[in-house]
This record gives structure tokens, sequence and C-alpha cells, in this order.
């Protein structure tokens, strides 16, 4: 109703028209099939922060990147949560470990 409304009063008016067209909306087969539904709102994402520096730390490797010289081909970054401290390494490979 919120848009089939104003779409239809910006052509044309008629006393009590919002309930018959409302109406008439409830009892459309086709408009209750195709009619979009409101998506479900998600509960808010929850910040957490570290009460002290190293409290909270995140490790990611960067690539597979063009080869370097070097031989190089990743990235490997820390970051402290708090004090936004990092450090990345270069590296060349990562092999998957052994499950033995």
């Amino acid at each position: 109703m919120n848009k089939i409304h104003p779409a239809i009063k910006s052509q044309y008016f008629w006393p009590n028209m919002r309930c018959e067209v409302e109406e008439y909306v409830k009892q459309c087969r086709s408009c209750q099939v195709n009619k979009m539904l409101t998506p479900k709102h998600k509960a808010p994402m929850e910040i957490t922060a570290a009460e002290h520096p190293f409290d909270k730390c995140y490790l990611d490797i960067v690539g597979l990147l063009p080869v370097t010289q070097r031989n190089n081909k990743y990235i490997l970054t820390f970051q402290d949560d708090l004090s936004k401290y990092r450090v990345t390494q270069k590296t060349g490979t990562f092999e998957k470990p052994n499950k033995n």
C-alpha cells in the first residue's frame, strides 16, 4: 500500500479511495503472490573492544600477489585491535599442514 496508493493518488481521486484500494489489493491474488516482502531486520552488530593492548589481535594472509624478484607472493599481516599497531611481512610460500 505504501507504493500503490501514492501512484493512484497522483492520477485519480474519489471518496474512500484509500480504503477501497487497500481492500482490492487484499483480495487480488496476483497482488499477494507478487508483493515484495519487507526484509527482516537483523540484530545490530555487537562491537567488542579490547581493554588492553594485544588482548585482541588479527592475523591475515594477503595474496596470491605478483611474484617479486625475491620470489615473494604473499603478505602476512598482524594488527592489534586496540592500538592498531601493525606489522607486515612479505613471504614466498604457505603450505598446507600434513594431516597425520
